[in-house]
């Protein structure tokens, strides 16, 4: 009986490691605001596992070489690819690094950033009442002290108990005006004997001031 000759195939997979570094990570000013700032990365390549995690560094600039020994650091899942600091200086500039893991353990950290910063937009004062109506509220804010505004956004709500648990929550509702530049608006459509607070924000060409603090309740007034 002859034999016939047989050759072994041995298929080898790529060989997998640690991912390479993300890219540096980019903050966005016009999503920046006076004690915040968002920041975006972009993953590279995998080398043939997934990435599941990645890790964020930042430190606050210095007139000193930025080190990031020790710095704080949060951990993001791989689905997002960006991350809003909070809690930051206002006035104040923040440099940032990333890395990311697969299941071999983590990437070298990316290069630093450029100096991300805070918003230098204050925001307005918060609105006060003027004058209140059955199904309307006049209200009123001082300008936002940087000037150059593009226009005002308001937001306001019906203040409401809190809801039993399975209760629908009530979310602030955009005032739809597009040319708001004035310190004064009227809140229409509202239900009379209700308590309404209000927000704003002042857009200039540098982006967003963050909202102001909920105003005092307003009250409408009766319907006669």
């Amino acid at each position: 009986m002859a034999w016939r000759n047989t050759r072994t195939l041995t298929l080898r997979h790529p060989q997998e490691d640690v991912p390479d570094p993300p890219t540096v990570p980019v903050g966005d000013r016009h999503k920046a605001t006076e004690k915040s700032i968002e920041v975006a990365w972009t993953p590279t390549h995998d080398n043939g596992q997934p990435v599941t995690l990645y890790e964020l560094q930042h430190v606050l600039c210095s007139d000193q070489e930025d080190d990031f020994g020790g710095a704080p650091s949060v951990q993001v899942i791989a689905v997002h690819r960006s991350y809003t600091l909070t809690g930051c200086i206002t006035g104040s500039q923040y440099v940032f690094r990333v890395r990311a893991k697969n299941k071999h353990g983590w990437s070298p950290y990316s290069r630093a950033s450029a100096a991300c910063s805070t918003s230098t937009i204050l925001p307005p004062g918060v609105p006060a009442l003027r004058e209140a109506g059955a199904t309307w509220l006049d209200v009123q804010w001082a300008r936002a002290p940087n000037g150059g505004v593009v226009r005002y956004e308001v937001e306001y709500q019906e203040v409401r108990p809190a809801v039993w648990r399975g209760g629908a929550s009530h979310a602030w509702r955009s005032l739809a005006c597009e040319e708001l530049r004035d310190d004064r608006i009227v809140l229409p459509d509202l239900r009379p004997q209700k308590a309404y607070e209000c927000r704003v924000r002042a857009l200039t060409l540098e982006g967003f001031s963050v909202f102001t603090d909920p105003s005092e309740p307003m009250r409408t007034g009766r319907r006669y």
